[in-house]
């Protein structure tokens, strides 16, 4: 599904009737804190994830808990990252720090484990060219 609304003088005054999926919801709470609440949305999810990020938009205090909802993690991440002279603490329950964790350990482990490939590939290399000149 794609829309695209123009205008030649680049002011828009319309309505555009959405379904109320969490993923479009989500997606348009970023876009009006983009726009400076220039936009007014209804018929919103009420998903967790969705009340979440609006709670998390709207925060105004600098520790912002988004409980289980890991879609708000993520756009809260990238929405918060862009303001700019302010710090966040960005927390969840105990199942998103866990899995945030396990996913950073996962990272580490996978670049140790390339580090470990390409340093036994160059060894099984080396060793080749040893074994050729000698």
């Amino acid at each position: 599904m794609n829309y695209k609304i123009s205008h030649p003088n680049k002011i828009i005054n319309c309505e555009i009737n959405l379904p109320a999926s969490k993923s479009i919801s989500n997606r348009l709470l970023i876009i009006q804190a983009l726009s400076n609440n220039t936009i007014t949305i209804g018929n919103i999810s009420k998903s967790e994830d969705t009340i979440n990020l609006k709670k998390g938009i709207l925060a105004s205090n600098k520790k912002i808990d988004i409980n289980h909802s890991g879609t708000a993690f993520r756009f809260l991440t990238s929405y918060l990252s862009s303001i700019k002279n302010k710090e966040y603490i960005l927390t969840g329950s105990k199942r998103i720090q866990l899995s945030l964790l396990t996913k950073a350990k996962f990272t580490q482990l996978q670049k140790i484990i390339r580090l470990r490939l390409q340093f036994t590939c160059y060894k099984v290399r080396e060793k080749r060219h040893q074994i050729i000149n000698h």
